[in-house]
């Protein structure tokens, strides 16, 4: 299980399981370079997503691998990375059989593994296909997602569920044997902006996900202040839930267009984008999704970049850089851990 450690930033980056900018996609040994490659430098978590399709304003359409298939190959091509998918959709997969994929990838990665979770909520016009286009409900998407952690949440933790009676959900005498490392399953992690999802996740969660982009601390203490709010108001100590947020980060140059989403990315030298995230870890946050620009693009970024090689090597020396700068920083208080 992965677990917050005093002064340190952990970090994370998202695989490119999807198509790019030319419509191609990363095949299953760029994927698996890249996998390993991170691990190397020190990355602390892979992500995949878990999209089947997006389709953009121009008609064109986005393809994804699926995303449970590739965290099982690369557990087995990685050795003491930390994976999850960002986030699973839980309409794709009934909730019992997702936490029965759960133990089980659990078991494959030796405990490595993260539960991310999320309700499939359409926030953007590019994502309204996918549902029906797989033959998925697109209605009350987070009331049957609030079933479903239920259903998951205690089966991963107690291993068992005598019956679950919901308007969306029957589950009867279900046992989840055999069982992973992890004693309670898996962390469950849960990506979150608005108040009923902040409130499920203070429920039910181990990790908090803020699923809106970190372009300064300033702009997130608010809505941490308001997540552990709503801990507080069910009893449950924040320090026991993981902080989590994800950035941009753009090593582009003056030549490329800097418009459009490398507006707000991180930039400037490596220490000075170790510095920027230092200064997130600070007011809370303990985990880092980094999206990651290498800059080898020139033109005006319409979609979220690809991890590359490129990237990566840069991404390389700011991790050295954070990691002498933690060294040498004292964080006042200990972060939580879960």
């Amino acid at each position: 299980m992965m677990r917050a450690i005093a002064n340190r930033l952990q970090l994370g980056v998202q695989l490119p399981t999807y198509d790019n900018e030319f419509g191609q996609p990363s095949r299953w040994t760029q994927l698996r370079e890249l996998a390993q490659l991170a691990e190397e430098i020190g990355i602390d978590t892979l992500w995949v997503a878990d999209h089947l399709l997006y389709r953009g304003n121009t008609g064109r359409s986005i393809g994804f691998w699926e995303g449970w298939t590739l965290l099982a190959a690369l557990a087995e091509s990685t050795k003491h990375v930390t994976l999850g998918p960002l986030v699973t959709c839980s309409p794709f997969r009934p909730p019992a059989l997702l936490a029965k994929m759960a133990t089980t990838l659990d078991e494959i990665t030796g405990g490595r593994l993260l539960l991310g979770l999320g309700s499939g909520s359409e926030r953007s016009p590019s994502q309204k296909p996918e549902l029906p286009a797989f033959g998925y409900s697109t209605d009350r998407l987070v009331s049957r997602f609030e079933e479903a952690l239920e259903i998951i949440a205690t089966l991963l933790r107690e291993g068992y569920l005598d019956c679950f009676e919901g308007t969306y959900y029957h589950i009867h005498e279900c046992e989840l044997r055999p069982r992973g490392p992890q004693p309670h399953g898996p962390p469950i992690w849960i990506g979150a902006a608005g108040p009923r999802m902040m409130k499920l996740t203070a429920r039910w969660a181990d990790g908090f996900n803020l699923n809106i982009p970190c372009t300064k601390p300033s702009a997130i203490i608010k809505a941490f202040a308001q997540f552990d709010a709503f801990c507080q108001e069910l009893g449950r100590n924040p320090k026991t839930i993981l902080h989590s947020g994800y950035t941009f980060i753009s090593f582009a140059d003056s030549a490329c267009d800097m418009s459009g989403r490398r507006a707000k990315a991180l930039r400037g030298s490596a220490e000075e984008i170790a510095r920027q995230l230092h200064a997130f870890s600070l007011i809370g946050v303990q985990h880092m999704q980094c999206v990651i620009d290498a800059g080898e693009n020139p033109d005006a970024l319409s979609f979220w970049p690809v991890l590359t090689v490129c990237g990566l090597e840069k991404f390389a020396a700011v991790i050295e850089e954070l990691r002498k700068l933690e060294r040498t920083t004292h964080v006042e208080g200990e972060p939580g851990s879960v």
